[in-house]
């Protein structure tokens, strides 16, 4: 077929179909009667894959599971919308494709996909009302993903949900996380000691469950909130901690992550050099991953540090750097965080009606 022109080699183990091809094989599957095998067989097996990645989105395989996900998405739109997006559904499909859709919420939250992945989960929640685990897990997806867009409202009445049918279906495993994601709706709220009830709560299942690699982000989290509450010897202790365990376990997004929180600690002690180099060292590793949203994190961290040195030049270009790739997500938080730098570089410059659009835009 490659010598033929009829499929185009696309790496070892993959190839790409000519359009004109590609249509006249489904009319040959339509013609045979086996399009619906065909399908099915399609779906079930990016069922299991996504389901496998899963887990792995969160430990050292990170990184080639992302490679690997990217690379099949368009066969994951292609399950997804033969599952759910069809005017005439199957159960058994509905139920594939929701799991698929539940079981990539941080695949999507991690390469940007914010609005494409809540897409998919609003179309499988209209389609599963049964109070069964596939729900509850597309409930704290779905919230999840409205909290990276600053919906809080609707993030927070989604987790909930959630909470109540996992606690209804005794599923601890999904309880864990989903009380998880429902502290970081709370702590962005500014409702500091709950989410720190929250987060320990959390991190008691997990540690009764076994699960040392999430129970690393929940010791991060609890250093946040004792950033938060001026408690820098505490938060730092709690990051020093868990920089030593995702080195350990070679979870490079942990890493990157926690550098961000070391260095925002040497920010607020007033030591930008310090901060700068821990925020060029998470900037590093995301880059390396292709973590876009981390990568834009990284970039308005460098920007607040470069205006502390008063490279006002080097800050502006880092906020708008990052700007245009939370706008791109649609990530209300990283944008609010960036127009707020861009108004301060306005006030350094003395650009006074600029940085009041700013900063009014920003709040």
């Amino acid at each position: 077929l490659v010598d033929k022109n009829m499929v185009v080699r696309a790496g070892e183990e993959r190839y790409n179909m000519l359009e004109t091809a590609h249509e006249y094989a489904l009319e040959r599957l339509e013609i045979a009667e086996q399009t619906l095998y065909s399908r099915r067989t399609h779906l079930a097996y990016f069922m299991q894959l996504a389901d496998q990645a899963a887990p792995h989105l969160w430990d050292k395989e990170q990184g080639e599971w992302l490679r690997r996900l990217t690379v099949e998405i368009d066969n994951f739109r292609g399950a997804l919308r033969w599952a759910l997006n069809r005017e005439i559904t199957d159960p058994e499909e509905v139920d594939m494709g929701a799991r698929i859709a539940a079981s990539l919420w941080y695949f999507w939250y991690l390469t940007g996909r914010l609005q494409e992945g809540q897409n998919w989960l609003i179309l499988a929640l209209n389609l599963v009302p049964q109070l069964n685990r596939t729900r509850a897990r597309l409930l704290m997806a779905d919230g999840t993903l409205l909290w990276q867009q600053g919906k809080f409202p609707m993030a927070d009445s989604r987790l909930q949900e959630s909470i109540d049918l996992l606690s209804f279906l005794e599923d601890e495993a999904g309880l864990a996380e989903a009380i998880h994601m429902y502290g970081h709706i709370v702590f962005d709220q500014r409702n500091y000691e709950e989410a720190k009830n929250i987060f320990q709560k959390s991190l008691s299942t997990y540690e009764a469950l076994g699960d040392c690699v999430i129970r690393i982000t929940l010791l991060g989290d609890l250093g946040l909130v004792a950033c938060h509450q001026g408690d820098l010897v505490s938060a730092r202790a709690y990051y020093e901690q868990c920089l030593e365990l995702y080195i350990m376990y070679e979870i490079k997004d942990g890493e990157a992550q926690t550098y961000i929180r070391l260095g925002d600690v040497a920010r607020l002690e007033g030591d930008y050099e310090k901060a700068g180099g821990f925020y060029e060292k998470s900037l590093l590793i995301n880059r390396g991953l292709k973590i876009s949203l981390e990568i834009a994190c990284s970039l308005h961290k460098l920007g607040f540090s470069a205006l502390h040195k008063g490279e006002i030049h080097q800050a502006q270009a880092l906020f708008r750097e990052s700007l245009a790739l939370q706008h791109e997500f649609g990530n209300q938080q990283g944008m609010a965080e960036c127009l707020a730098g861009l108004a301060s570089v306005d006030v350094y410059v003395g650009r006074y009606e600029e940085a009041a659009r700013n900063f009014c835009a920003a709040r």
